[in-house]
Parts: structure tokens; C-alpha cells; sequence
């Protein structure tokens, strides 16, 4: 799951806990004794996403779409892929349009700014400035995204190829995405509980 998923996850009423999870690649071991124990639970979350998404066979079989093209960078590339499946059913998830939930996000961001790591300020920075968020709506936007994400880390530039795969097999891949969040939903209304 990527930045949009992890923060709907979150819910909507600790603003902490949505912290936690949206920092949640950058804070590693004994890293997360630094934070208050609700940041501490939205680092959590993340990692309980990323374990259940990593496992689950409906997005293995989504993933697996993305390999011949991106390789092991199959699993970020869906991750995108399936934010672009959130924004594009969001109405099905949330009673605010996505444009207004966004514009909270980032203030939440921003009301938090000196609980995020340094990397993460510098991401945030042009987070906000270019509305990812709102970006994942549409196919240019997952491009768009990806191109970003192959200038600052790793990940080759495979969007175009990316975009073909998504398009080839959008029904399938949405309909794979309508399945899996479902069940992730399910699972982390339990986890949560523990909170």
C-alpha cells in the first residue's frame, strides 16, 4: 500500500496514529522508542499493513503483473497502483470527497511537522506542493508518480510500461484491489482493537 492507503488506514480520529503510519517506511528498530506511544502505534500499523499486504495472494497476483516490467520493484509499483484503485472508488470508502481529505491530510502534516523525521520534511515538502494525494486519481497521475518516485530512490523509470500493464489489465487489477482492500479493512478493524 502506498501513501494514500497507509493514511485512510489510519482512520480518522488520531491524528497521531496517521502520523506514525505515513512515516512508517523511514523509522526502523529502536528508532520508534523515540516517539509517543500513539506515533508508536501508527508505526505499528504501518508495519502490520506492509506484513499483511506482502502475504496476502489476491495482491501477489496483482504484483505479479508488474514484474516483467518493473522486476523487484513490482511490489512499490502496485502499491501505487492500488492507491490509484482507493482514490478512483473513494466514494465508496469515505463520506468526504477526496480533494477535501487530502487538503486535511496535509494539514495534519503540517500541524505535526516537527514530529516527522528530517527525510520525511524533505518529502513532505513536495508531498503537499505537488497534491500527491489527489494525483493517484487518475493514470497520468500514477505515471506522474512513478516518474517522481525513480528520481529520488531506486526505482527505475518503468512508467510508461507500468501504464501499459494498467491498462492492459485494468478490470482485473481493480477488481483484484476491490478484494484484497476489503479483507484488509476486515483485518486491521481486529488489529486496531489491541491498540
Amino acid at each position: 500500500m502506498n501513501f494514500l492507503a497507509h493514511i485512510y488506514l489510519s482512520g480518522d480520529d488520531d491524528e497521531e496514529l496517521m502520523i506514525g503510519n505515513y512515516i512508517g517506511d523511514c523509522v526502523k528498530g529502536r528508532r520508534m522508542s523515540d516517539y509517543p506511544f500513539r506515533i508508536q502505534c501508527g508505526l505499528l500499523l504501518h508495519r502490520e499493513i506492509d506484513s499483511f499486504t506482502d502475504t496476502h495472494p489476491v495482491y501477489k497476483r496483482s504484483k505479479d503483473r508488474f514484474v516483467p516490467v518493473a522486476g523487484r520493484y513490482a511490489g512499490v509499483v502496485c502499491d501505487v497502483v492500488y492507491d490509484h484503485f482507493l482514490a478512483k472508488n473513494w466514494g465508496g470508502y469515505h463520506e468526504s470527497t477526496l480533494r477535501r481529505y487530502a487538503w486535511r491530510t496535509y494539514g495534519i502534516i503540517l500541524k505535526n511537522w516537527f514530529s516527522l523525521p528530517t527525510e520525511m520534511q524533505r518529502f513532505s515538502v513536495n508531498f503537499i506542493a505537488k497534491q500527491r494525494l489527489t494525483a493517484y486519481t487518475t493514470i497520468d497521475g500514477i505515471r506522474e508518480t512513478l516518474k517522481l518516485m525513480s528520481n529520488g530512490t531506486s526505482l527505475p523509470d518503468c512508467s510508461d510500461k507500468v501504464v501499459e500493464v494498467m491498462e492492459r489489465d485494468y478490470f482485473e487489477l481493480e477488481n483484484e484491489f476491490l478484494e484484497f482492500f476489503f479483507e484488509i479493512r476486515r483485518h486491521l478493524d481486529e488489529f486496531k482493537m489491541n491498540f
